[in-house]
């Protein structure tokens, strides 16, 4: 069965009955995080084993996943069981599995982008106490979520300009935006003054790796050398590949939008007031450079290439990072004609 995160409470419930669930998706950090929450609730109040398997286990020993499924716990009444990048070729070790004579188990598995010929999906979707629970990218209603229940937790209330600034630069991976949102937990923590919007810009841009628009700028204004090396450090850190396509999506969408309302005789200030999230104060010229400059048919080809190169990421997962390097870097080289770099 397909479910959504509120949907989670209700499912576990019944902890005496065997759950699995496979949460899977190219959000990477919203993956972690949900398959936390979930074993985080199902620990409530209960005493439980935890026994995490890797791909190569399962590999060498194929009956070891029933096995510990159906051992009964000497020690603790209920057990959970978490196995890290189910493939399709593991499906026979969950066919075997008797929900029925399984109680008191929780297995969670997690794993990267799954298409929807994928067996491992299929199953999880169609069996009686096996569901699954998608994460996609955020986009800009979640991450504007993300941002209203970060400052009821911790008591946060941030100006226009603040929210403005965090919806431009977060990224569409959950962990990554998490990491960056913690920072301003420590800051506030440290300080008794009033977090000012040139505060945020210093906690959330230690290094220039840090900030997706500067990679934007980097890569639209042909700056190739400095874009390779900001792009190694960024993907070195951690950060998604696909984040960084889908930031520069957006950041071409945005430049896309604004040419095709200039085209319609609107002056410049005019056209960037129907962008969402408002474009930011201090990109304003670099934003308005690029528009004049680059040619909305150009723009058009690089949205394909990007497109092209995020399904080829969720496709050939061990070859993301290359992949979103060679495809920036090629943007890069051709929009350099443009300027003087």
């Amino acid at each position: 069965m397909i479910i959504k995160n509120h949907q989670i409470d209700d499912i576990l419930s019944d902890k005496s009955k065997f759950i699995a669930i496979l949460v899977y998706g190219p959000n990477e950090g919203l993956v972690r995080e949900n398959i936390n929450l979930i074993k985080k609730k199902y620990e409530e109040n209960e005493q439980c084993e935890i026994i995490t398997f890797e791909e190569k286990t399962l590999d060498q020993d194929h009956a070891l996943l029933e096995t510990t499924i159906n051992t009964i716990s000497m020690f603790n009444e209920k057990k959970i069981i978490h196995v890290n990048s189910l493939k399709d070729k593991h499906l026979s070790f969950l066919e075997n599995i008797n929900p029925n004579s399984t109680p008191d188990v929780l297995l969670t598995c997690k794993k990267g982008n799954l298409n929807k010929s994928s067996k491992l999906r299929k199953f999880f979707e169609v069996n009686k106490s096996f569901y699954v629970l998608p994460c996609y990218e955020d986009d800009l209603r979640s991450i504007t979520n993300l941002i209203s229940d970060f400052e009821k937790k911790n008591t946060i209330k941030f100006n226009n300009d603040i929210k403005n600034y965090l919806l431009q630069n977060l990224s569409s991976d959950r962990m990554v935006s998490l990491n960056e949102l913690e920072k301003i937990v420590l800051y506030c923590k440290k300080s008794t003054d009033q977090l000012k919007l040139e505060n945020l810009e210093k906690i959330l841009n230690d290094t220039s790796s840090n900030s997706f628009q500067i990679i934007n700028e980097t890569i639209m204004f042909g700056k190739k050398k400095k874009g390779s090396r900001i792009l190694d450090k960024s993907l070195s850190e951690g950060v998604n590949a696909i984040a960084l396509i889908r930031g520069l999506i957006n950041y071409l969408k945005r430049l896309k939008k604004t040419k095709i309302e200039l085209a319609k005789g609107h002056r410049f200030d005019d056209a960037i007031r129907t962008l969402s999230p408002p474009l930011f104060w201090k990109d304003k010229n670099n934003f308005r450079e690029q528009c004049s400059k680059i040619p909305l048919n150009e723009l058009e080809r690089f949205l394909n290439s990007l497109h092209e190169a995020e399904v080829s990421c969720k496709t050939n997962s061990q070859l993301t990072n290359t992949i979103c390097t060679r495809t920036l870097l090629s943007i890069s080289q051709k929009t350099g004609k443009y300027f003087s770099v």
